[in-house]
């Protein structure tokens, strides 16, 4: 993924957001482009707090990765062994 890629949903999702928060949490694993200065910038100016897994936390997408190993399953798109 690239940064501005990353850059353009953040500011998407801010400009498209219905609700107020006093204090807004965005979690994200350790990829470069949640690491990048500009990206960094953007959630300091717009006062989001930053939490990021630890390096190498396999546990970080468990759901994620189960629900799409099941689709894959259903689908036949993986050998049963």
């Amino acid at each position: 993924m690239q940064t501005n890629l990353v850059l353009e949903l953040l500011s998407r999702a801010l400009r498209h957001r219905w609700f107020k928060l006093d204090q807004l949490l965005i979690h994200t694993d350790q990829g470069s482009h949640y690491r990048a200065t500009a990206y960094r910038q953007l959630l300091k100016g717009s006062k989001i707090s930053c939490s990021m897994t630890a390096k190498g936390c396999r546990w970080d997408n468990a759901v994620a990765e189960s629900y799409f190993s099941i689709l894959k399953h259903e689908l036949g798109l993986v050998n049963a062994s």
